[in-house]
């Protein structure tokens, strides 16, 4: 369940990410949304290198 969710977050971050991109949004608006999409790859790679350890 969490990594579908998470799976998903990533694919509506990346469109929203190329949306703003198509739009003209400002490059500080566009880093802010990459930077919670950078963070989120980071979370689920880092939690799942940890769970798979514990098991």
């Amino acid at each position: 369940m969490g990594s579908t969710i998470n799976r998903v977050l990533v694919y509506a971050l990346s469109i929203l990410v190329l949306a703003l991109g198509f739009m003209g949004a400002g490059i500080t608006i566009i880093l802010m949304v990459s930077s919670l999409l950078l963070l989120e790859l980071v979370l689920a790679i880092g939690l799942s290198n940890y769970y798979t350890k514990r098991m």
